[in-house]
């Protein structure tokens, strides 16, 4: 039973080498030179590498990265789902050695990205082959269109690449589930269906697994109405939608688990915190507004022409529904010369409605899917839902290449009417911007030209072929014309030169401020430095200064309100304050090129102790207590519940505090005090924090709104806080759950398979 086996993965394995080899040639400015780079932009810079980095640096130290002590005076990492903490693939950044100036290279970050739209490619290879595309040819298009264009092909997030790459796998797997007859296999096959889509969680976005959720209901939907379409014979067990329901179900159960370890942090962290939607609003709880929805990110009903012109105005939305020309003509033959399949009829639908969703307000079918399915407001750009689009129109060109290239055309002139729609597309595109050409007006962009140059390669491709030329020269020529279109339009990869003219370099104005932040490291004791103006450079995740800013998209509610009033610094023991060329009456203690720094001379030490505490529960005149005139917060501490002991008198001798450990998820103190009082630290509150006074549990209390209070009795108190929330230690569980009794069942089915002589 295994030779047969071995040409066809002989076969396979031929094509997934030549994918490798053209997505290398493709991604040649990062991988080849030193002159390119996809974190120039503020995102990339100051989100992607830097977390990537803090994490990175946080593990090879062995320091837990669970909570960022660097950033918006601290906060839970695992909380921000873009992070993609729990990543598993990330494991081989985490773990390469790190540069020799002591942070992780943006070089192997590259290499990363770069294998992440290989893997994409691959993955969608198979799902293709899978779905009936019979040809590796046709599957090798799949797999370039997908993990080169698009959607994919375009994306600037890594998270969200990530996480996209996943569907094809995803789908494959489902397509398994529905199509087997035993039971058994069909719920292993959902099984691994839904730890790809967990991976697809753990990647780190909220909006892809949204989306691939859409794809995977839609296909059991389909499926089971297409099935109950054929006379059959009688089912045993479950009806067919029924059945189909219990495997979609399965999908979304065990992907649940499989990304529980970051869920159930994010959901935690949801409940506390705020996230830009057009102005701060609850992350989770509340649904977004429609208004906020229908006025941002969506496709303007003109960005129908971005499917032939690259360069085509698509408002605000990220991403452009462009795939190329040559993909365009092969997914419009996939679905005319395919329609008696029925998956292509599914693909044609799935990427036609989805365009259609993607309009926002202009589409009643965004407005009707936003009243009647709850969370998909989450997924709040709706332009982002030409993923969808782009996946089908993927899978469409491969069985179009097919199609194409198949040894029998069907009837003679069948291509020939194809042909003369471009023939005359191509001559009107000459006319149009010929003339202007010609006379210099009106001006038109040289992206426009570009357009029109691949049309005509297009076309002259497309009619070398259906001339009978369809050997590998034909082939070759194909994959130019598609490889060069896409590469012209790829719009994440950066020129430095050309984005240092412009002042948008941000990875390396962040990289500039190392010399800035060694200043601060030289400095003695535990403090933090406040950026001033509109800077968000994360100078704090990047090279390991505390700061009370950060480059999230989200903060906890508490410490918005404290962010923005000048009490609020002095509580979070802001020492520095820095601004970009900015002068100031009070001379700078520092200068770094555009950065000056200014002492703080009124902030609060790390760590302090009262002998007064006041219950106050309502955040609100917590708040507005503090900023009364004589408030002060090192003899008086807000508490937010009552204490389990009362705090005594003051004594008359004065209290020693020593930081003896200060790590990002556990610290250790010793603190003498005359008598009983309340320690209270300059560290953020949050559900997770655990303490100990003297080896004994103890309560951490709510002070002032924001920071953590600890009750101290007379004497030596050795205290030691550690971080250890609970949802991750529950959610660890569920995954490791997950993704071993998935192993462990599909180990069970194959030896069942292979005793049962099936294999």
């Amino acid at each position: 039973m295994l030779k047969p086996q071995i040409p066809h993965m002989f076969h396979n394995g031929k094509w997934l080498l030549y994918l490798a080899l053209v997505v290398t040639l493709f991604f040649w400015k990062i991988l080849f030179t030193n002159q390119f780079s996809v974190w120039e932009n503020w995102e990339g810079a100051n989100q992607a590498y830097a977390w990537h980095n803090f994490a990175a640096t946080s593990i090879q130290r062995g320091i837990s990265p669970l909570w960022d002590p660097y950033t918006f005076s601290g906060h839970p990492f695992v909380g921000e789902m873009q992070a993609g903490l729990f990543y598993p693939l990330k494991l081989f950044l985490y773990l390469w050695p790190l540069g020799t100036s002591g942070i992780l290279s943006a070089r192997l970050l590259h290499v990363f990205l770069v294998l992440a739209h290989l893997l994409g490619a691959c993955f969608m290879f198979f799902l293709a082959k899978e779905l009936g595309v019979k040809s590796g040819f046709g599957a090798f298009i799949s797999a370039l269109c997908f993990g080169l264009g698009g959607f994919v092909g375009n994306n600037p997030w890594p998270n969200i690449l990530d996480s996209a790459i996943w569907l094809p796998l995803i789908f494959l797997f489902l397509l398994r589930a529905l199509r087997t007859e035993s039971s058994g296999r069909g719920i292993l096959y959902a099984s691994l269906g839904g730890l790809c889509l967990g991976m697809s969680i753990l990647a780190g976005s909220l909006h892809v697994p949204i989306m691939n959720a859409i794809a995977v209901v839609t296909a059991g939907i389909f499926f089971a109405w297409q099935e109950g379409k054929e006379p059959a014979a009688p089912r045993k067990g479950l009806p067919l939608f029924g059945r189909c329901g219990l495997l979609v179900l399965v999908v979304g159960i065990v992907s649940f688990a499989a990304a529980a370890i970051q869920l159930l942090p994010s959901i935690e962290y949801s409940a506390l915190a705020l996230r830009w939607t057009g102005d701060w609003a609850d992350l989770f709880r509340v649904r977004i507004p429609y208004a906020v929805l229908s006025e941002n990110y969506r496709l303007p009903p003109h960005s129908v022409f971005a499917f032939l012109f690259g360069a085509a105005d698509v408002g605000d939305s990220d991403f452009s529904p462009y795939f190329g020309i040559m993909p365009l003509i092969l997914a419009v033959i996939g679905v005319w010369r395919n329609w008696h399949k029925p998956w292509v009829k599914y693909l044609a639908g799935l990427g036609l409605v989805a365009f259609f969703y993607g309009l926002g307000s202009y589409s009643l079918l965004h407005g009707l899917l936003y009243a009647f399915i709850p969370y998909l407001d989450k997924a709040r750009e709706a332009s982002r839902i030409i993923y969808l689009t782009h996946f089908s129109m993927a899978l469409l060109a491969g069985f179009g290449v097919e199609s194409l290239f198949a040894e029998q055309i069907g009837s003679p002139d069948s291509f020939f009417r194809l042909n003369r729609i471009l023939q005359w597309s191509v001559i009107a595109g000459l006319l149009a911007l010929g003339i202007p050409a010609l006379y210099g007006k009106p001006q038109v962009s040289e992206s426009s030209y570009a357009t029109l140059l691949f049309l005509i390669g297009s076309w002259a491709t497309f009619l070398y072929v259906i001339r009978g030329n369809r050997a590998w020269p034909a082939r070759f020529i194909l994959v130019a014309v598609i490889v060069c279109d896409l590469s012209v339009f790829d719009r994440t990869i950066l020129n430095k030169m050309h984005e240092q003219k412009l002042g948008k370099n941000y990875l390396e104005q962040l990289l500039s401020t190392r010399e800035l932040a060694d200043f601060f490291k030289s400095q003695s004791g535990l403090f933090r430095i406040h950026l001033e103006g509109d800077s968000g450079t994360n100078m704090g995740d990047a090279f390991g200064v505390q700061t009370t800013r950060g480059s999230g998209v989200t903060m906890l509610k508490d410490y918005l309100p404290a962010f923005l009033s000048t009490r609020g610094l002095r509580l979070l023991n802001v020492r520095y304050l820095v601004s970009r060329g900015k002068d100031s009456q009070q001379p700078p203690i520092y200068s770094n090129g555009p950065w000056k720094v200014y002492e703080n001379s009124a902030y609060c030490p790390r760590a302090w102790v009262v002998h007064r505490a006041i219950r106050e529960p309502s955040t609100e005149n917590t708040q507005r207590r503090l900023e009364e005139p004589d408030f002060d917060p090192l003899r008086v501490a807000f508490v937010s519940e009552p204490l389990a002991t009362e705090l005594e008198a003051e004594a008359p001798a004065p209290p020693s505090i020593a930081f003896n450990t200060y790590q990002a998820d556990r610290m250790q103190l010793t603190v003498g005090v005359p008598s009983r009082a309340m320690l209270v630290l300059s560290e953020i509150y949050y559900p997770g924090w655990e303490a100990t006074v003297n080896g004994q549990a103890a309560h951490i209390y709510k002070v002032d709104g924001l920071l953590r209070g600890v009750v101290v009795s007379a004497g030596e108190n050795r205290i030691m806080l550690r971080y250890r929330p609970r949802s991750i230690l529950v959610g660890a569980a569920l995954t490791a759950f997950a993704f071993a009794g998935t192993f462990i069942f599909t180990a069970m089915v194959l030896l069942g398979k292979r005793a049962s002589g099936n294999d």
